[in-house]
């Protein structure tokens, strides 16, 4: 939950002072808050959902970690190939946050299915068993 907490804590900072972070990254990144905050919302859900990524390698299921990382990929190519025609930065910023999302939540129900472990940040604890 401090992760979730630091995450939300964070993102709410990027966002007060979106002028500053967008400054950091250059002038070309002067008009892109509304970007800002949907890859920011991602990056919270990221922490949301724990880190089941590192738990399956942990564990030895590459093949699962595998198959729930080229999901996201798939997807994020997709979405991209959707949406960057129409939307832009914005589609990019939508499609990578969703498909980061699907990557981690696929990975995250692998780890309950395989070893009934609530990874996320949801659980109310780090690592819970039912």
């Amino acid at each position: 939950q401090r992760q979730t907490a630091c995450a939300v804590g964070f993102a709410a900072l990027c966002l007060l002072f979106s002028d500053y972070v967008r400054g950091m990254c250059g002038s070309a990144f002067a008009s892109y808050d509304g970007e800002l905050a949907i890859v920011l919302i991602g990056r919270v859900f990221f922490c949301v959902l724990g880190l089941p990524s590192v738990f399956l390698s942990m564990l030895g299921y590459s093949r699962q970690l595998l198959i729930s990382m080229l999901l996201g990929i798939l997807i994020n190519v997709a979405l991209n190939a959707v949406l960057i025609p129409d939307f832009g930065v914005a589609g990019a910023a939508v499609a990578t946050t969703i498909s980061i999302v699907i990557w981690k939540a696929t990975a995250a129900l692998s780890v309950w299915r395989l070893r009934q472990i609530n990874i996320t940040l949801f659980s109310g604890r780090w690592v819970t068993r039912p």
